[in-house]
């Protein structure tokens, strides 16, 4: 393996609520961010609701392009999530 680009990256997150559950690269070099975003405290729930949601961060373009994606599924309690991309190498 061999460096297709090199960049700093800063999360749009406070590094204390952000959990980072698992990065994913593709072979163009595109970085794919999955984690946890907490509201206020990290903790599970809070007065019986999810206090959290999940995000997916993607780095494209050697970096130059950034989108973030909300994972949700309305009124359900998301417990876990795992995506993939094609052809990809996963770091956990």
């Amino acid at each position: 393996m061999h460096p297709l680009w090199n960049k700093d990256i800063t999360l749009p997150y406070d590094s204390k609520l952000f959990v980072n559950e698992g990065l994913l690269l593709d072979n163009a070099g595109n970085i794919y961010i999955r984690g946890r975003i907490y509201n206020e405290v990290v903790k599970e729930k809070k007065k019986g609701a999810p206090n959290y949601s999940y995000k997916i961060l993607a780095y494209r373009d050697e970096g130059k392009s950034f989108k973030e994606y909300s994972v949700n599924l309305k009124d359900k309690f998301i417990t876990d999530l795992g995506f993939n991309v094609p052809m990809m190498i996963s770091w956990q």
